[in-house]
């Protein structure tokens, strides 16, 4: 890790006790996934509120720090790995978080170079249908995940790719298309 990077996480530690783990065990356990795709993150941010993880974007942004969101689980789905080492933004503990303005979801989900897929749950079907909308992602599953029509068209918004595979859509590699999987289903589906 660079000492300058180091210095500030540590600031970041002190700033939130409890939330940034910089120790070498913590660092191995989200440094890798069910693919083997390994690469160790600088920091770990565990954050219990909503406002940790304001703190933790904003920090992360003024000092140019990269932040990988990783999900709950460890596997094909849960366990993204940095590439660039900086900031594993663990969401373990988000289910605890009980309030964030829909607003802000969706410029979180949006801040990022690459958009190839996103999820949204939602038991109002008007926010997941908005939420689907806004998320700049080029397939977007709601109440479900990891679904794959075998006609649906596959492809990334911003730097995940270029045109749509699957589908005629491939010829409108100009176009932003959003593919929108929506379960409308009371009962879990496939991992979720």
């Amino acid at each position: 890790m660079i000492p300058a990077r180091l210095k500030l996480l540590r600031r970041l530690k002190k700033n939130l006790p409890g939330e940034i783990f910089l120790e070498p065990a913590t660092l191995e356990k989200y440094s890798g996934d069910k693919w083997l795709a390994v690469h160790q993150p600088d920091a770990v941010a565990l954050p219990r509120s909503t406002k940790s993880v304001a703190t933790i974007l904003r920090f992360a942004n003024q000092n140019k720090i990269p932040v990988t969101a990783r999900g709950g689980g460890y596997g094909y789905v849960g366990g993204c790995v940095p590439v660039e080492a900086g900031i594993a933004l663990s969401l373990a503990r988000m289910n605890r978080i009980k309030e964030i303005s829909f607003d802000d979801a969706i410029a979180i989900a949006n801040d990022t170079l690459y958009g190839l897929g996103a999820g949204v749950w939602s038991r109002d079907g008007n926010t997941a249908y908005k939420a689907g909308r806004a998320i700049k992602a080029g397939r977007v599953w709601t109440n479900c995940y990891h679904l794959y029509p075998a006609g649906a068209a596959f492809g990334g918004y911003k730097q995940s790719g270029i045109g749509r595979e699957n589908h005629r859509m491939m010829l409108d590699h100009y176009q932003q298309t959003k593919n929108l999987l929506v379960s409308y289903s009371p009962k879990k589906l496939g991992f979720f």
